[in-house]
């Protein structure tokens, strides 16, 4: 794992179109960060994609926000049920395209203030690593899943923007799309697990299918945010029936629902990022999966 800056990795030519979902809604930073930034490194065709709910409070409390939105960029209200929750960067050019997914919102938090995680795809006609293939299927996998919404939406300034796509990125419709994880180089399996709201599979059962019935020595937890009665994580946990739990919090300012220890069995706990830089808040989610 290797620590990336957001910003940087904006600071790259070579790409004409943004695709960008969030769930927390900062107008401010996109319409005056994020989206001047884009353009200024050459991306003209641009789409901010977040939660209907969470866009109309923004817009509630500051009704002058997404000032630009319909002209300079296209922004699309999504409505699931529950939240429409995916934090995923798409970036595509002629020659190349990057996915960035994580736990990152689209907001001056997410990009500056909080730690997050995140993993990067990036596929470029004239590099050569020996994964350009896997992380060009990823990219494909990426567009496809935001794209369901795009075509949806019937509005005309999408459907310019999905045109261009479809122009000027023709590499990235020639990719085959993959139906489950891809080889990396070094052997190993690899996907993007995604899930729209339309009753499919959702993510615990595929996660369980991945393990593939394997014993789990250890599972390992880190997040911020937890059901007060623990459903998400007793669910995994009666799913994969781990020997070990593992729980990773805040060592500044942990949260979790107490009360509701009981019910883990082999549960341990630890502190993460404390020390001079511990007052970050920790907006990151990741699990750990050990097996024999």
């Amino acid at each position: 794992m290797t620590c990336i800056s957001l910003f940087k990795d904006l600071a790259r030519t070579g790409f004409h179109t943004s695709i960008v979902t969030t769930y927390s809604v900062d107008a401010a930073f996109y319409d005056g960060s994020l989206h001047h930034r884009l353009r200024a490194y050459g991306s003209d065709n641009n789409i901010l994609m977040a939660d209907a709910n969470m866009l109309q409070r923004a817009i509630t409390e500051m009704p002058e926000s997404f000032g630009r939105a319909g002209t300079a960029y296209a922004l699309l209200p999504i409505s699931v049920p529950g939240a429409f929750h995916p934090k995923i960067s798409i970036r595509l050019g002629s020659d190349a395209g990057c996915v960035v997914v994580g736990s990152a919102n689209a907001t001056a938090a997410g990009w500056g203030r909080n730690r997050e995680i995140v993993g990067r795809f990036e596929w470029w006609r004239k590099r050569s690593d020996g994964d350009e293939n896997a992380n060009r299927q990823l990219i494909r996998k990426a567009f496809d899943y935001v794209s369901k919404w795009l075509g949806d939406a019937g509005l005309e300034a999408v459907k310019r923007k999905l045109d261009l796509i479809e122009r000027d990125t023709a590499w990235l419709f020639e990719t085959e799309v993959n139906e489950g994880p891809v080889e990396l180089s070094d052997g190993t399996l690899i996907d993007l697990l995604c899930e729209d709201a339309s009753g499919g599979a959702g993510m615990l059962s595929r996660i369980v299918g991945l393990v593939g019935g394997a014993s789990v020595t250890r599972l390992v937890v880190l997040s911020p945010y937890w059901d007060a009665k623990l459903e998400g994580l007793l669910g995994l946990i009666d799913a994969l029936k781990p020997k070990e739990t593992a729980i990773a919090l805040s060592a500044r300012k942990p949260e979790f629902p107490v009360d509701q220890l009981q019910r883990i069995p082999q549960v341990s706990f630890a502190g993460v990022f404390d020390g001079t830089d511990g007052a970050r808040f920790i907006h990151a989610k990741a699990f750990v999966f050990e097996t024999e």
